[in-house]
């Protein structure tokens, strides 16, 4: 014998209800809040989606993430590799004022000595030609 709600479904083709078919009135639903609740596979089902989506948020931000600790790291590295290039140019500047200031200091003493050989020889030769119109 089939139960079906309400009103039975026959084939078109038998336009009278078999006998041994009977008709059940659906179930009337409460509009009372108090009388639900909330079976076991139910609460499992609430619970497991509130897990996928709290953990899917979680691995997409993690994974959006990534692409920017990626950029982050090679901003770093490219600091890093400026300052090494600064501090070696600023090592360079100094050796080369250190070199330049050699060379003017023994470019001064040159120029001296050399400033003073002709103050000399030009006393030498007045005095010689001093001696000489004696």
């Amino acid at each position: 014998m089939r139960i079906q709600a309400a009103e039975a479904v026959y084939p078109i083709s038998d336009p009278s209800p078999p006998e041994e078919v009977a008709t059940v009135a659906p179930r009337e639903r409460s509009t009372d809040l108090a009388r639900t609740y909330l079976t076991l596979p139910v609460v499992v089902a609430i619970v497991s989606s509130i897990m996928t989506g709290v953990i899917s948020a979680a691995v997409a931000g993690w994974a959006f993430s990534a692409g920017i600790r990626d950029a982050i790291s090679e901003t770093q590295s490219d600091i890093r590799d400026i300052r090494t290039s600064m501090a070696y140019e600023k090592e360079l500047s100094t050796k080369d004022d250190q070199l330049l200031n050699e060379r003017f200091a023994r470019l001064s003493a040159e120029i001296a000595a050399a400033g003073l050989r002709n103050f000399n020889m030009a006393q030498a030769q007045e005095l010689s030609r001093m001696k000489g119109s004696r």
